[in-house]
């Protein structure tokens, strides 16, 4: 049973990740992109791995960053400027490069949470402490002021029954000193 079931599961497997390979589709795509610049994609080592993790032994890695390079609007902002302007280097070192643009993709509104998300933690850490500042600190001071005065009581009344258990030892009850 346990056969058949590793049988059948196989290529179901198989099936379900051959649609997944997202490195194999930004690579044709690229070429694609590239037109006669393919050769030149397909031939430099470096440029390849700058895109496609090729040393990338997790698969799940390789394949999300391929996913995330292929998506459309990192894709023509981003990842292809970038392989065009390799090659435009490659062919000429001194020729101008184009403008890759920097932070989150244009058409990201994930971006805007990232960029907020330190001020909220700072303002909600601000409001906490004032609420405790407020509410909790006083509480607990009047807790600990009462505990050290308990605490006082206590050791004053055993210091003061110390002192009567000495002086009647000695024979002297009326005397606080001993």
């Amino acid at each position: 049973m346990g056969a058949r079931v590793l049988t059948l599961a196989l290529p179901l497997a198989a099936i379900a990740l051959a649609g997944c390979n997202h490195c194999s589709n930004l690579d044709k795509r690229i070429c694609a992109d590239l037109g006669a610049d393919c050769s030149v994609w397909r031939s430099d080592a470096t440029l390849r791995s700058m895109v496609i993790p090729a040393n990338e032994r997790r698969l799940r890695v390789r394949e999300s960053t391929c996913d995330a390079l292929g998506d459309d609007a990192i894709y023509t902002s981003r990842t292809l400027p970038m392989v065009r302007n390799y090659i435009v280097h490659l062919r000429n070192p001194r020729a101008p490069q184009a403008v890759i643009p920097m932070g989150a993709p244009p058409t990201s509104s994930s971006g805007y949470l990232t960029y907020l998300l330190a001020p909220l933690l700072m303002l909600a850490a601000f409001v906490g402490s004032a609420l405790y500042r407020k509410h909790a600190l006083p509480k607990a001071m009047a807790q600990h002021q009462a505990n050290q005065n308990a605490t006082a009581d206590a050791q004053a009344r055993a210091l003061a029954e110390w002192q009567a258990q000495q002086n009647a030892q000695r024979g002297n009850p009326g005397d606080p000193r001993g």
